[in-house]
């Protein structure tokens, strides 16, 4: 008869233990699950003048420790959106944020306040019925003094 290591430990903390397991991997798999199924929310989508592409803005939902994310993309007119990664701006505490375009080729993104985690200030369209035509993107905030909300902690 050959014994293995669990028969060392006593069945109460054997118990005890499963049950710590069952936990964890109960906590990890919701929390891996919640961040895969990450859910963007279109908040706003405007079409280019020429009705060759869409310029669209989306918020992603925070959590308990992180606020709600805002993001732009620009797309093919009236296609759905790509992967989360493939946004030209990506911004938190936000105020008044807008898109809008100002020609054909030019993207404006106003706001009144907000912290810019990412910015790309050009968008290139590779595919075969457009080669290379590019969109050039301006930031315009709002107030001439500052972009940055006040009452917020911006330190690491």
């Amino acid at each position: 008869m050959q014994l293995g290591w669990s028969s060392l430990i006593p069945p109460s903390i054997r118990s005890r233990l499963r049950l710590a397991t069952l936990a964890l991997l109960a906590a990890s798999s919701v929390a891996s699950g919640c961040r895969n199924q990450a859910k963007l929310e279109i908040i706003d989508r405007q079409a280019s003048p020429d009705t060759a592409f869409d310029a669209v803005l989306a918020r992603e939902n925070g959590d308990a420790i992180s606020p709600d994310g805002y993001v732009v993309y620009i797309i093919p007119h009236r296609a759905e959106l790509p992967p989360i990664d493939h946004h030209v701006l990506a911004a938190y505490h936000v105020d008044s944020l807008r898109v809008g375009w100002a020609g054909p080729n030019v993207l404006d993104i106003t706001f009144l306040h907000a912290t810019i985690a990412h910015f790309e200030n050009t968008w290139t369209d590779n595919r075969p019925q457009s080669p290379n035509r590019t969109i050039e993107i301006r930031l315009r905030p709002l107030d001439p003094n500052t972009s940055l909300r006040t009452g917020i902690h911006y330190g690491r």
